[in-house]
């Protein structure tokens, strides 16, 4: 069963709806409506408790499947396997009481985890040609991305010279009021 297309299938369904659920769980600092707090953190927490047993059955089951060495020639296997066992250790010494308890870490790997789901779009053949179609026209391209980058750079440290702590939602700050009833903040422009 493990190494039918049918595992895979299941497999890709929960790491979408974990990407799903991280989403979900984040959507509120994602547009700036706040900042991540404790009871964010502790979702997180709660989040990865369901997930990090489901992919660690995952691994083990696959390696008893298919044998250490032809699971590990595998590149993506490598990396799912890396990511899970970092993601277990870190969730591990997170819950264990010590000077090492920041559930911030969990969320940091939880992250790293859901570049699995990069991994599903190199299963269709379309996506393939866009990405090969970049790389061939990117060193044709090189000038006109260097001349790109730098000028959002030059905007970017502009703003940043201009107004830079003149934009924020804290209460006691003159700005914030001046800012809060001007067309930027009733459009709820906070975040960008």
């Amino acid at each position: 069963a493990v190494r039918s297309p049918k595992f895979d299938w299941v497999v890709n369904v929960v790491l979408f709806v974990n990407a799903i659920t991280f989403v979900f769980v984040s959507w509120r600092q994602i547009t700036g409506k706040e900042i991540l707090n404790a009871q964010g953190l502790r979702d997180f927490g709660r989040l990865d408790m369901v997930f990090t047993p489901l992919y660690c059955i995952e691994v083990a089951l696959k390696i008893l499947a298919w044998g250490w060495p032809t699971y590990w020639v595998a590149t993506h296997n490598r990396f799912d396997f890396v990511v899970t066992v970092a993601t277990l250790g870190v969730t591990l010494v997170v819950l264990y009481p010590n000077a090492y308890d920041d559930p911030r870490f969990i969320r940091l790997t939880s992250t790293v985890r859901l570049l699995r789901v990069f991994g599903l779009l190199f299963n269709l053949g379309e996506w393939w040609m866009i990405v090969s179609t970049f790389v061939r026209v990117l060193p044709a391209a090189a000038k006109l991305l260097c001349t790109s980058f730098l000028l959002m750079y030059t905007f970017s440290a502009s703003g940043v010279y201009l107004f830079g702590g003149h934009i924020n939602t804290d209460p006691k700050s003159a700005h914030f009021h001046a800012l809060k009833g001007s067309p930027f903040g009733q459009s709820d422009y906070w975040a960008n």
